[in-house]
């Protein structure tokens, strides 16, 4: 009796395969493809990921030909999609590398798997994390560590499907209707210059594409889009004027224009109005602008010694409005531990007249902001309150509490945008800077200052990703629904959106008439978080969905 295609993907449940892709997962995991400044580090660690992945290709198929290096074209950086490598700028170089210095050396990988020619299907995910590198441990069926879920997890469960469609060919004598690109990229959490870089070459140009992200096994036919931000405020501008209480002011505001944008955004595929303002950095707090800040600390210094139990208490009345519009996360289980998200909310000592507070809260991606807790918008709450109470007598603020009465001079911030195909990236960012500098003008005239221009400078040169949708009924995603619940995977009506931005809106301005879709293992709330993770069930599950289409689907019958 011939083996059927059912037989073939259970082959990915064996104890052996399941080991293997455990061993593969954990290698890669251990290789730091985090980005930086050493560019020759970047490409060292990148070739190593690469390296990995192109021995299992290669054992997988029994051949080296159909696997590719395929350099960065340094003509990427006339598009207007690329974004500069800012993490090549250093105090020697502050305006970083340009695209052929900063990707000289450096590649995509791609495996080719020929089918039956009735069209082309591709996959994507990409080899890069976000810093601080986390080293992988493994509990059970559960693995952590820096890229576990976004995004090499996704790597893995793309490698495993191109096991599986090879196993098909001898067990089944099956031959996917379509040939096959899979496609690992670099670069995508800076901004996705390796995806670009790869769309740009018709080469590979494809009908349908697989995006493997965390989506925590939903398919996504349309991505919301992001732009992150970074304001520079020049205190040089306005002499004397208090920068932290500045910049808390601007992240109030920024606030207020991410909810009016929100309010605006009405769409089929994002019911859920998945927009999202986050603040990751400000001064040296925060890892990276699109990270939900978990730890921010800074000083007070007060006219007089204050009264510990009545800052307390104006403290406190700060929280209790920052949870009644965000919400109490200590109150909030987190369902990996069962403990409250957030242990307290801040910590507060208070000697002479001086008072030190640290302000807790939940990292994560900021697709998962809403089941995060960001520290720098309840910093700014408390703050504000501070200021607006002419008894606290606050004289000073500093971000550095090792140097409470020496406030800074110039300041820093960093955060991302989301927003739906609602609206234009363009808007966007014009809407940002109007309500960064409304922000800045009105805390200067609070204050008796006059505003100037230079004081705030607001610059979207780093990520900046437009939104898309792509027809939910489309024979493509209809097709790839079914394979997800073939599998097993249960598939929740009407489809929706993805929460966050990923390489996938590059395809879909590159190839309009072309059927996107966003699928993987893996939750928003863990990526980019202290605590990134992928449950190995997940990921073979994924891996089955995924097989099953390149193994079925026939983009031109």
């Amino acid at each position: 009796m011939s083996a059927t295609l059912d037989d073939v993907l259970g082959v990915a449940d064996q104890p052996d395969l399941r080991a293997s892709m455990l061993h593969l997962l954990i290698d890669l995991l251990r290789v730091d493809t985090t980005v930086g400044p050493d560019i020759e580090r970047v490409r060292l660690r990148e070739e190593q990921a690469l390296d990995l992945i192109a021995q299992a290709a290669e054992t997988f198929l029994g051949t080296w030909r159909a696997i590719e290096r395929v350099p960065i074209d340094p003509r990427i950086e006339s598009h207007p999609y690329y974004t500069p490598a800012h993490y090549t700028k250093t105090a020697e170089r502050p305006g970083g590398l340009g695209a052929a210095e900063a990707y000289a050396g450096r590649s995509n990988l791609v495996v080719r798997v020929p089918g039956q020619g009735r069209g082309v299907v591709a996959l994507n995910a990409h080899i890069d994390v976000v810093a601080p590198y986390i080293p992988p441990r493994v509990e059970g069926d559960v693995v952590f560590g820096r890229g576990a879920c976004d995004d090499k997890g996704q790597c893995v469960a793309m490698l495993l499907a191109l096991y599986l469609v090879e196993h098909a060919r001898w067990m089944a004598n099956l031959l996917p209707p379509a040939d096959l690109i899979f496609e690992f990229v670099i670069d995508e959490e800076p901004g996705g210059n390796g995806s670009l870089s790869l769309a740009l070459d018709r080469r590979f140009a494809f009908d349908v594409m697989l995006v493997l992200e965390a989506t925590t096994l939903v398919v996504h036919p349309g991505n919301r889009g992001a732009v992150w931000y970074r304001l520079e405020l020049d205190g040089s501008a306005a002499p004397g004027l208090d920068l932290v209480g500045l910049a808390t002011a601007i992240v109030l505001g920024l606030e207020r224009e991410g909810a009016a944008i929100k309010a605006e955004s009405t769409h089929l595929l994002f019911p859920h109005r998945p927009v999202q303002t986050c603040h990751g950095i400000i001064g040296p707090w925060g890892k990276h602008p699109s990270a939900v800040n978990d730890h921010v600390e800074f000083a007070v210094t007060f006219d007089d010694a204050p009264d510990a139990r009545l800052l307390r208490a104006r403290v406190d009345a700060a929280i209790a409005a920052y949870c009644a519009a965000y919400g109490d996360k200590t109150k909030e289980a987190d369902p990996e531990t069962g403990r409250p998200k957030v242990d307290h909310h801040y910590d507060l000592t208070v000697a002479g007249r001086m008072a030190h507070l640290v302000v807790h809260g939940k990292a994560g991606h900021m697709g998962a902001i809403l089941r995060c807790d960001n520290a720098i918008t309840k910093a700014a709450y408390v703050i504000h309150a501070l200021e607006a109470n002419p008894g606290a007598g606050v004289r000073a603020l500093s971000l550095d509490p090792a140097r409470p009465t020496e406030p800074p001079r110039s300041l820093v911030l960093e955060g991302g945008q989301g927003f739906l195909p609602t609206h234009s990236l363009d808007e966007i960012t014009q809407r940002l800077r109007r309500a960064a500098a409304a922000a800045a003008e009105a805390y200067c005239c609070g204050r008796g200052v006059a505003f100037q221009p230079g004081l705030v400078a607001m610059s979207f040169e780093k990520l900046h990703n437009d939104a898309f949708a792509r027809d939910p009924n489309s024979p493509a995603v209809r097709a790839f629904v079914q394979c997800v619940r073939d599998v097993g995977i249960p598939v929740e009506e009407p489809l929706r959106g993805f929460d966050v931005s990923c390489d996938a809106r590059i395809f879909a301005r590159e190839y309009p008439h072309s059927d996107i879709i966003t699928f993987g293992a893996g939750a928003l709330e863990h990526a980019h978080s202290a605590q990134e993770q992928v449950n190995l069930n997940d990921l073979v599950a994924a891996t089955k969905a995924v097989a099953r289409f390149a193994l079925t689907y026939e983009p031109r019958p």
